[in-house]
């Protein structure tokens, strides 16, 4: 999954959730993005708002300010989530909609 977010002034701000899709007949492949992501239960998008918030507030501790910051992650079976990658950047297939917005 991706989680998009950006550091305004020293705050937190969330900005989109995307889902990753794999092929369904071999699904260590990736197939497409899908932001914002359409089949994802709300106790999953509490915990990556919040692994988000938390790899932010560490990076904000550090001297991040504004910046946009990309996080992909993994669901795992047993219901947690874990950081595979941080991007101190938008995920730039998305960069038309963030002109729009911010």
């Amino acid at each position: 999954f991706g989680v998009d977010g950006f550091v305004f002034q020293g705050k937190l701000h969330h900005y989109a959730l995307s889902e990753n899709i794999y092929c369904k007949d071999q699904p260590e492949i990736f197939d497409s993005l899908v932001t914002p992501a359409q089949d994802m239960e709300e106790p999953l998008k509490a915990k990556l708002w919040a692994l988000w918030d938390s790899v932010m507030e560490d990076l904000v501790e550090r001297g991040l300010n504004n910046q946009f910051v990309d996080i992909e992650c993994f669901a795992l079976p047993n219901g947690s989530v874990q950081v595979m990658e941080v991007n101190c950047r938008t995920f730039g297939n998305q960069m038309p909609i963030f002109s729009r917005v911010v």
